[in-house]
């Protein structure tokens, strides 16, 4: 249709102008016709966005989620709750023809969403979640040795949890 034609003509342009005599009407009647009918255009989603829900209070939901750009750290959306189907709408709508990483908590719905409205993108966990498992298989290999020994050896181990997961950098001479 003439509208479509113009309003390719306008964008590659810039001109109303232009874009109407370019499609053989007035100025007047294309500018009218761009303001019954605005372009609806879909948000374009970055190469790596990160999905991560968090605790607020809005519209009696007790989690929003928030969409991310990931390589420029910035903000691109909070959606009203953390339901398969309102991220899978909300991807859904938009243009994701960039996106290849999605990086997320590791929950079945986000997947579930993320991979309804994009097919496989790489999903990547994020560093909380991904530190948690590391920290939860460290437990786990702690407590099986700690089966294993004496009993005083076993609650000194049972003791040193934390100073497992303490960064090698902040430990002090003692507990090197």
């Amino acid at each position: 249709n003439s509208l479509q034609m113009s309003a390719r003509t306008y964008s590659a342009i810039g001109s109303f102008t232009d874009a109407a005599r370019l499609s053989g009407m007035t100025t007047n009647r294309l500018i009218r016709l761009f303001d019954r009918h605005p372009l609806q255009t879909k948000k374009v989603l970055p190469r790596a966005i990160a999905i991560d829900e968090f605790k607020g209070d809005a519209g009696g939901e007790r989690f929003q989620t928030v969409i991310a750009d990931v390589e420029n750290k910035e903000i691109i959306d909070i959606l009203p709750d953390r339901k398969v189907d309102t991220i899978k709408e909300y991807l859904q709508s938009r243009d994701t023809s960039k996106v290849q990483i999605v990086v997320m908590d590791l929950s079945k719905s986000f997947k579930q969403a993320v991979q309804k409205a994009l097919g496989n993108p790489l999903i990547i966990a994020d560093r909380f979640h991904y530190m948690r498992q590391v920290y939860w298989a460290l437990d786990e290999v702690r407590r099986e040795v700690q089966r294993d020994l004496d009993k005083k050896p076993r609650i000194q181990m049972k003791r040193s949890k934390k100073l497992l997961w303490k960064s090698v950098y902040k430990l002090d001479e003692e507990e090197s």
